[in-house]
């Protein structure tokens, strides 16, 4: 259902604005790549590319076809399963619907399955966490990928409030103006840690990777002595890390002025996109993505903009987003040099949320981390062209601890 409220705001945003010369228009331009459509939802679906991700091991582009997931019909937990063009199943591809910390949350699995109650208990994992906009979909590739390489069962959680759970649920997205607090930046540290307390059994060796805004959540974890000392930390993944002064990058700056033009209008425009027809909604979507993108785009990220254009999602998706700003300045080099020794960080060199002088000041205050900075020219929101390729990076890291 959320798929459906989330396709309908796109369309409406596209259809509504298109024609119309918005006076932020350049805001919105400057955050996606230069745009042909002045189309809000362009921008709310472009907010993928700042929450989203060395070897030199690159993994030639499978441009397979992906058919969309079957839904189940259990009131909490929905599995689904994605074939190939060939008809075989991808490995154990699960998604499940849980309550965690009060919030309903998607998880999304390859491998060991977060329900698979009444087997041994899961002794290594990996558990990735979400950059902003927290939606599962937007990993799956990746997740498939790097669990296809390592062997290793791969979990991602969505961020709290970011995915809507099925009609048919029990479960529930508490109001944002009568609980703020489980959708901030600390609510998802918060929110992560709850997971992993009930649902990573102990002395499990804990792979953690994060994404953007997901390695601060992830630094931030690792000070809970609680969950240091209860499960055993193998490695902490860091991908395009935002760890300092995000409201002074580029993308911050338009972040903040992009929300002060058109918050109001994009929540508004997602609300009536819920009306509109399942077939207009992903045309929309679909649409949106290729014009951003310039290219053709894979199924599952057409499946991503569905589940993010939702009123509830974009609201809560942007309160964290600017808490960010105020939250993430000075550098906590204390947490990262603590972890040095199981620290490995992937830089970009054309980000516009990390600029290459923050890898060098990171790189200088954290010397005996792995710091990495990418000369491939990949981007921040990889999940948009580059699964594979940083899928393969985090093998690299993974399968060198595996054989020591």
């Amino acid at each position: 259902m959320s798929d459906v409220i989330a396709k309908k705001t796109i369309a409406v945003s596209a259809l509504s604005l298109t024609s119309r010369r918005s006076p932020s228009s350049h805001v919105i331009r400057s955050v996606l790549r230069p745009a042909t459509t002045r189309c809000p939802c362009t921008a709310v679906i472009a907010l993928c590319r700042r929450a989203l991700p060395s070897s030199s091991t690159r993994v030639a582009h499978d441009r397979r076809s992906r058919s969309a997931w079957t839904l189940g019909t259990a009131p909490s937990s929905v599995a689904l399963e994605t074939p190939t063009m060939e008809g075989k199943s991808a490995p154990a591809a699960t998604d499940h619907w849980l309550e965690v910390n009060g919030v309903a949350t998607r998880v999304l699995c390859c491998g060991r399955s977060v329900a698979a109650d009444g087997d041994k208990p899961i002794d290594r994992l990996l558990v990735f966490v979400c950059g902003n906009p927290g939606v599962t979909v937007f990993y799956e590739r990746f997740l498939e990928e790097l669990h296809k390489a390592t062997g290793i069962p791969a979990w991602v959680v969505s961020h709290a409030g970011h995915e809507m759970p099925p009609a048919n649920s029990e479960l529930r997205v508490p109001d944002q103006k009568a609980h703020p607090e489980l959708y901030t930046l600390q609510g998802q540290v918060e929110h992560k840690l709850r997971f992993v307390e009930k649902y990573v059994p102990d002395k499990c060796e804990l792979y953690l990777a994060g994404h953007s805004i997901g390695t601060k959540i992830i630094s931030e974890m690792l000070k809970d002595e609680t969950m240091t000392t209860r499960v055993n930390i193998k490695q902490a993944l860091f991908f395009f890390p935002t760890l300092k002064k995000m409201r002074d990058t580029p993308n911050g700056h338009n972040l903040i002025t992009m929300t002060s033009y058109l918050l109001s209008t994009t929540l508004f425009l997602s609300w009536i996109f819920t009306t509109f027809p399942n077939f207009i909604k992903k045309s929309l979507v679909k649409m949106t993505l290729m014009i951003m993108e310039g290219r053709s785009v894979d199924d599952y990220l057409v499946r991503s903009g569905l589940v993010l254009v939702h009123p509830t999602v974009l609201r809560n998706v942007f309160a964290m987003a600017l808490d960010e700003m105020d939250k993430v300045y000075e550098l906590d080099s204390k947490v990262l040099n603590d972890n040095a020794s199981k620290l490995h960080m992937y830089f970009g060199n054309c980000d516009g949320w990390v600029p290459v002088p923050f890898y060098d000041e990171i790189h200088k205050q954290v010397p005996e981390a792995e710091a990495v900075l990418c000369d491939k020219g990949y981007q921040h929101a990889f999940v948009l062209r580059y699964s594979d390729e940083i899928a393969a990076i985090a093998t690299d890291w993974i399968n060198k601890d595996l054989k020591k």
